[in-house]
């Protein structure tokens, strides 16, 4: 039943579909290939991916302090993104309210970790978040170098929850 709602719900889009069946990176390269096929075709096997990241712009002025806060040796940093919306659209995503209750609870779970709620200063939805330890919100500002900063932790990557990476020797310890 839900998988059949899902499919004439991706029907009504040509973007939810293309969603529905293919990686965001597959879709950004089919419209950049889209600019021009030619060049594209006969360049892309000469891209090296894994160097990508040493190409974006990183900004530490609010990942480093958010990081310097923490007062416990953790072992890995998990985000959240409560408003990722690829599929929102077609009923898979949370409430913002279920994304806390999810973070408080892992957080109770798993105190070893850092589970990092992400959030934006424009957003009309602010969470707070101080009741534990290893709870915490990143607020980022406009800026998408902080993003990159704070993901070049990242270790693997849902569509549903971010898993950063830090090792203790980063981390402040009490």
């Amino acid at each position: 039943m839900q998988k059949k709602a899902v499919k004439d719900n991706a029907k009504k889009s040509k973007i939810l579909s293309a969603a529905a069946n293919c990686f965001m990176a597959d879709i950004n390269l089919k419209l950049v290939r889209a600019i021009d096929a030619k060049h594209y075709d006969a360049n892309i096997a000469q891209v090296d991916f894994a160097k990508m990241k040493d190409f974006l712009p990183k900004d530490e002025s609010l990942t480093k302090p958010f990081f310097e806060s923490v007062k416990f040796a953790y072992k890995k940093v998990i985000g959240i993104n409560a408003f990722s919306n690829n599929k929102e659209s077609i009923g898979f995503n949370f409430f913002p309210k279920h994304w806390l209750s999810l973070a408080y609870e892992l957080a109770l779970a798993y105190p070893e970790f850092l589970f990092v709620v992400l959030n934006f200063q424009k957003n009309a939805v602010q969470f707070r978040a101080d009741e534990l330890k290893n709870l915490r919100v990143f607020v980022n500002n406009d800026s998408i170098a902080s993003l990159v900063s704070l993901s070049s932790r990242i270790l693997l990557t849902t569509s549903l929850v971010s898993f950063f990476w830090s090792d203790t020797s980063t981390a402040t310890k009490e």
